[in-house]
């Protein structure tokens, strides 16, 4: 979304569509979090007549968003030209609460701890820990080509996220 999109339009409302955790972590001033997870059109009939920009991370979720309001009978709905990943890159900002882990860096512990613990185990003697590096590269590839990490999306919704 430009600042002349802005201009132009009726009191437009940007909605981010990422889970709470990941809202708090970064968002755009002003803009209001109802994540896709638990997609309702319902949850936007408040803001039918509003110009509504969607924004997550990559922007697939704001897509998938955008394609039901559509299928909904909303007509003004569009995605963001810059999502947070890109906007994260371009102004290196800063985590949202004091002393609070951004989910990416949860998501990097979780897996850099599964990563120490199978290399532990492997260098006692027992190869059965060798699942757990391949299923961790196999899970990163996977997430890679589909573009959306479903564990990442977990620790995001787990208890001390909320």
């Amino acid at each position: 979304m430009t600042a002349l999109a802005v201009a132009k339009n009726h009191r437009p409302l940007i909605v981010d569509v990422r889970e709470h955790a990941e809202y708090r972590d970064l968002h755009l001033y002003g803009s209001v979090n109802i994540p896709s997870t638990n997609f309702s059109a319902q949850d936007f009939a408040a803001y039918r007549d509003r110009n509504i920009y969607l924004v997550c991370n990559t922007g697939r979720r704001a897509r998938s968003v955008m394609e039901s309001l559509s299928a909904a009978g909303f007509a003004n709905v569009q995605l963001c030209e810059i999502q947070m990943q890109n906007y994260q890159e371009q102004h290196q900002a800063n985590p949202g609460i004091e002393g609070s882990w951004t989910v990416d860096r949860q998501f990097r512990l979780f897996l850099g701890a599964m990563l120490l613990l199978s290399l532990i185990g492997l260098m006692a003697g027992n190869t059965t820990f060798l699942t757990v590096p391949l299923i961790i590269a196999l899970g990163l590839t996977i997430t890679a080509v589909i573009d959306r990490c479903y564990l990442k999306m977990l620790i995001a919704r787990a208890p001390w996220n909320r």
